[in-house]
């Protein structure tokens, strides 16, 4: 299952070391999945935990769920505490869900917008301070595949194996709960879903080889007009990509309402590239992994940037590639939201094993909130290992 920022390895891979502050090996490993969120970086572990590093300000890390650390930033892996095993994990623009081996999706952080429920009734729009934020909840909406979450709206929507359940995340919690009151849910009759991606209102899943699209209304199957057979599906604030199984990208303006329903506008190729097999997308910047695991960038966008700025961004309208340094055989990639005066968000890719470490985890570009995850909050234009948990 897979959407933007959220990719399943699907190889063997050894049990996860999870070393303390003190510990010689310093680094993540054995890393099952990346999910990248707004301004927040989740990983599922072989061990089927979940770590999470980068912005706290709602509680979506998990952190005080256990009593622990508590902050606006962390800026090293957490293990969410809370939680029975996981199978699959989703972060999104202020909230982190996840689905356990057992089907059920369990949700933490804030929206912005809960409204928390007293014995005096409904207090209005409130947000939940404390531990309370960032305790998983069980969320009602029965047993799920696979849970994804957008990072630009409060959208969430589970996949079970013949429907795509979506609600939105601003929710009624009752204090101190573990479960949370059932949110409205928008049914659509969709069977074998293989990726699924959500933003701005519009959901685009995968299954049977075939893509379709909805926003509020019934699904709309791609017409490609030609053999491309969409593996994978992102949207981002600018435009949305699939990816085809024989490793092409084609791309829209994800802002149109009915853009499914049109020409792609930009087919990304990397001029003595291999195939791509591993896509991501960003507020502006699009990124590739090719077979081989390299990484390159574009700007999709440049709209807003100084002209000096826009020269010396990571690429221009021609869409030259911009390589991603320091980061070798990657088979997951995700990016978070955000760009600076030079074209930065902040990414990350997940590295498959190549050593006794396990899968590994790389991130680069903006920092302030710690999302990078080597204990520091200045960007890096380099991509920088992940540091291990700080339990």
């Amino acid at each position: 299952m897979s959407r933007a920022g959220v990719v399943v390895l699907r190889a063997a891979l050894p049990a996860l070391l999870l070393p303390s502050v003190a510990a010689a090996e310093p680094y993540l490993r054995g890393v099952a999945q990346l999910s990248v969120g707004n301004g927040h970086v989740c990983t599922l572990t072989t061990a089927g935990e979940v770590a999470c590093w980068g912005d706290n300000a709602a509680g979506q890390l998990g952190v005080g769920a256990d009593g622990r650390t508590r902050g606006g930033q962390v800026t090293r892996p957490h293990v969410v505490g809370g939680l029975p095993r996981i199978a699959q994990v989703s972060a999104g623009a202020q909230h982190t869900c996840a689905v356990s081996v057992d089907g059920d999706v369990h949700c933490w952080g804030s929206a912005g917008g809960d409204r928390v429920d007293t014995a005096g009734g409904t207090s209005g729009s409130v947000e939940l301070r404390g531990a309370a934020l960032g305790t998983p909840v069980l969320m009602p909406i029965g047993k799920a595949r696979a849970v994804h979450l957008s990072t630009h709206t409060h959208d969430a929507c589970a996949v079970t194996a013949d429907e795509v359940r979506c609600w939105n995340t601003v929710r009624a919690i009752p204090i101190n709960a573990r479960k949370v009151n059932a949110p409205t849910l928008r049914v659509t009759k969709i069977a074998g879903v293989t990726a699924l991606a959500i933003g701005h209102g519009k959901v685009c899943a995968i299954a049977g080889g075939k893509m379709s699209c909805w926003s509020g209304g019934a699904p709309s199957a791609v017409a490609w007009g030609d053999a491309f057979t969409p593996v994978d599906v992102a949207i981002g604030e600018s435009h949305a990509c699939a990816r085809s199984a024989a490793g092409e990208v084609r791309c829209w303006q994800s802002l149109i309402d009915d853009f499914w329903k049109r020409a792609p506008d930009r087919i990304v190729k990397w001029p003595g590239r291999l195939a791509t097999r591993a896509l991501a997308v960003g507020d502006s910047p699009i990124c590739t992994a090719d077979a081989a695991g390299t990484v390159d960038c574009f700007l999709a966008d440049e709209a807003g940037l100084p002209d000096q700025a826009a020269a010396a961004s990571w690429a221009t309208q021609a869409m030259a590639p911009h390589p991603i340094r320091n980061v070798e055989r990657a088979v997951a990639l995700g990016l978070g939201r955000g760009r600076d005066a030079f074209g930065y968000g902040f990414g990350c890719a997940l590295r498959g094993e190549a050593d006794a470490d396990g899968a590994q985890v790389y991130c680069w570009g903006d920092n302030e909130h710690g999302q990078l995850g080597n204990g520091a909050t200045a960007r890096s234009k380099r991509a920088v290992r992940v540091l291990g948990s700080d339990r």
